[in-house]
């Protein structure tokens, strides 16, 4: 009896643990995003993806060094040296930074919604380029999982009453390169698993993708937003909005760092699919805050893409590692 009942608290115990950290993601989630929009919009003025995306890497690598010094203390840190970027480590840098530059851009085109059901094409292009590159093969319940996600983002795209090229352009070139992150990310993992370095969680994968972002970043700032941004400072910036766009910058690491704990409580298919699930939450709480318009159609695509991407995270979970077997024969 002790010893069930002691099973049974701990059950209980992590079960809070777990929707704990799922209602603190989601939060931050929300809160990033809701921020990210509302700043784009014409009432708030501030019509600078590129900077605030090089504000959320700045501040994001400031605490993320803070967190990890003074509150990890069994955390190990990427060393930071000219070594530490191998060719896939920067590729991959490359690929994380660019896939939220174009994420930010897609914001201030397109409504959230429109762009959380976009984004679930993020397993078709996976599921593309592991093939493509990494020669993985696929079950047919995987490919067919496929179809509902591609035709309810085209239902969906096709119906949106507030379509805007350019948003919709910028968030798919981000679903491919999150894709191509995706796949990299097996490829070092593979590699470093051999080699005994030091692995890429969410703490060193900020660090690891900052300066490289920064690096890509500067130019286009320099070129695109600098002058118009120096403008917006002398006639728009009021102390309300800077501490709106200070505590945007915070939210964005929040959500890091919400996400480095969720990972320690629950797998990676848990992880997928309260992933999967979180686009439809964010997607119903972005209509009901920015009350922005939605056809039934378009409404209907929404569920249909959600109900595709959960079938293919549930399906990848049981998914075999065919390129192992392949090797060993």
């Amino acid at each position: 009896m002790p010893i069930m009942k002691s099973m049974i608290n701990w059950r209980s115990e992590k079960f809070v643990r777990v929707i704990r950290g799922v209602i603190f993601w989601y939060f931050c989630n929300g809160a990033t995003l809701t921020l990210n929009r509302y700043l784009f919009l014409p009432e708030f003025g501030f019509q600078f993806p590129l900077l605030l995306t090089g504000f959320h890497m700045i501040s994001s690598f400031i605490l993320t060094s803070f967190f990890a010094s003074y509150y990890l203390s069994s955390h190990q840190s990427t060393p930071f040296s000219i070594r530490t970027y191998t060719f896939d480590r920067t590729i991959f840098s490359l690929l994380y930074g660019g896939n939220i530059i174009l994420g930010n851009i897609a914001l201030r085109f397109i409504p959230i919604s429109f762009m959380q059901t976009s984004k679930a094409l993020t397993p078709f292009f996976v599921t593309f380029f592991s093939f493509m590159l990494l020669n993985k093969r696929f079950s047919v319940y995987i490919i067919i999982s496929l179809i509902p996600i591609v035709s309810g983002v085209a239902l969906a795209s096709f119906t949106e009453i507030q379509f805007d090229m350019r948003g919709f352009l910028a968030v798919n070139c981000s679903c491919i390169l999150q894709a191509l992150q995706v796949v990299f990310a097996s490829r070092i993992l593979n590699i470093e698993q051999t080699t005994a370095k030091i692995p890429l969680d969410v703490f060193n994968t900020i660090r690891l993708i900052v300066p490289v972002t920064l690096v890509l970043l500067l130019p286009f700032i320099l070129i695109f937003e600098y002058s118009s941004f120096l403008l917006w400072l002398q006639h728009n910036a009021t102390i309300l909005k800077c501490l709106l766009i200070l505590c945007n910058c915070t939210c964005a690491f929040l959500l890091n760092a919400s996400a480095f704990h969720l990972l320690q409580v629950v797998s990676g298919v848990t992880y997928s699919v309260i992933g999967n699930l979180k686009g439809v939450v964010m997607t119903i709480i972005s209509i009901l805050i920015f009350r922005n318009p939605i056809s039934l159609s378009s409404a209907l695509g929404c569920c249909i893409t959600a109900a595709g991407c959960i079938c293919y995270g549930l399906l990848q979970s049981t998914q075999p590692d065919t390129n192992s077997q392949e090797t060993k024969s």
